[in-house]
């Protein structure tokens, strides 16, 4: 793999995993906030929050997977695990907007 793909692999971890425990923070002081107060709203939002903090997980472990060097049976890489962590994250969008 090449210096910039590296790179850039880094450089997006680093972000979806600050995304993560942000996105975590925010759930656990909405969660507990919204019990607290007894706000329904508030306290939707705060699981609202974990889903996104779900999704950072899927697609870290996409970038993991693509991060794979090419190997027999992938000669050109892993790189369209990019892409299934992308459709499985919008999967899971579009099931919870059903279900909400």
């Amino acid at each position: 793999m090449s210096s910039t793909a590296e790179s850039r692999f880094t450089e997006v971890r680093t972000v979806l995993l600050r995304i993560l425990f942000l996105n975590l923070g925010v759930a656990l002081a909405k969660i507990v906030f919204g019990q607290i107060s007894g706000s329904v709203s508030i306290l939707s939002d705060g699981f609202h929050s974990l889903t996104d903090g779900a999704s950072n997980v899927v697609a870290l472990v996409g970038l993991r997977l693509a991060r794979k060097p090419p190997d027999a049976n992938h000669p050109y890489g892993h790189r369209k695990f990019e892409t299934l962590a992308a459709a499985a994250i919008a999967l899971f969008l579009l099931i919870v907007v059903v279900e909400v």
